[in-house]
């Protein structure tokens, strides 16, 4: 049971890993890149606008200041049927309680991550060709 993201945010079959259809758009947050919204504010803005997905990418992540916020945009996912993906630490996603977990190539195999997560959290990794 694993899902495999792919950069034109879709999941593709991989071996024995199921396909996600149909292609959804992802929002995923960076506070690098823009600083008017922090990460709960994007998320919460696009959940409120329909969007399924939300990869909250958060590279400058601190536990003090950021998990609660990680928590709630992850009760807020709840809400509206959505899912929040964490990226790249399977153990954030565990703490958080996210619905859905993106691997990079060097984070750790969707191996460790199901044995860790369980069964109820959709698990990408980085596909490269």
């Amino acid at each position: 049971k694993c899902f495999v993201f792919h950069s034109s945010a879709r999941f593709l079959n991989a071996g024995n890993c199921r396909y996600f259809s149909p292609m959804h758009l992802q929002l995923i947050t960076d506070t690098r890149l823009q600083s008017r919204f922090s990460h709960f504010e994007l998320g919460a803005r696009a959940f409120r606008a329909g969007g399924p997905l939300v990869q909250y990418r958060n590279k400058d992540y601190v536990p003090e200041r950021d998990l609660e916020d990680l928590r709630r945009l992850v009760a807020l996912a709840d809400q509206y049927g959505a899912k929040v993906i964490v990226n790249d630490s399977m153990a954030l996603a565990a703490e958080a309680g996210a619905q859905a977990l993106h691997l990079g190539k060097n984070d750790g195999s969707p191996t460790e991550a199901r044995a860790l997560l369980g069964d109820g959290v959709m698990i990408g990794a980085t596909e490269h060709d």
